[in-house]
């Protein structure tokens, strides 16, 4: 859509094709209101969560064909 995930995603096409770009952010949707922590996790954006995502990624490109 028209976050800052796209802008990189753009901008990296332009400056580096053939390069993955992943954007990896909260959907835009209302929250409930929560500590900011507990609003983090829930749409994976702790460090754990951005890890096992980057684990995902990297498993899914191994797993293509060369």
């Amino acid at each position: 859509t028209n976050g800052f995930g796209a802008y990189l995603a753009e901008l990296m096409a332009t400056a580096a094709p053939g390069v993955r770009v992943v954007a990896h952010g909260a959907p835009d949707r209302t929250y409930e209101h929560a500590p900011r922590a507990k609003q983090l996790a829930a749409v994976g954006l702790t460090a754990e969560g951005i890890a096992a995502r980057v684990r995902s990624l990297h498993a899914e490109e191994a797993a293509l064909p060369s």
